[in-house]
């Protein structure tokens, strides 16, 4: 639109993008981002990697962001249903180890390892 200031790149995954801040975003930019869920710089990246030799179906896939949702569901882990069993003496055999003498604790140490 006429009369409004050209925007400006902000925020922290500008990095990741090799975005500079405070850059100014052409409506191109804008359009391949939010249009087409594409990097910004896509026509650029796609330029390069065409002159590299890549083909053009490569090309334009190095500039989709995001991940198809196939591939995402494909990696949720299936919940499983595990029991974890403690096997302890009864309270009464407890109290007797607690209670008992030298004797006693070898006696019930040698019952509990039947």
């Amino acid at each position: 639109m006429a009369g409004l200031p050209p925007g400006r790149w902000l925020g922290r995954g500008l990095a990741a993008l090799g975005l500079t801040e405070g850059a100014e975003v052409s409506e191109r930019q804008m359009e391949l981002l939010f249009g087409m869920l594409r990097h910004p710089d896509a026509d650029r990246i796609e330029r390069d990697l065409l002159d590299d030799g890549a083909d053009p179906a490569t090309a334009r896939l190095a500039t989709v962001l995001g991940q198809p949702i196939e591939e995402i569901e494909a990696r949720k882990q299936t919940p499983l249903l595990a029991l974890d069993f403690t096997f302890r003496p009864q309270a009464s055999l407890i109290v007797l180890w607690a209670l008992g003498d030298a004797r006693t604790h070898g006696c019930s140490a040698c019952a509990s390892k039947r």
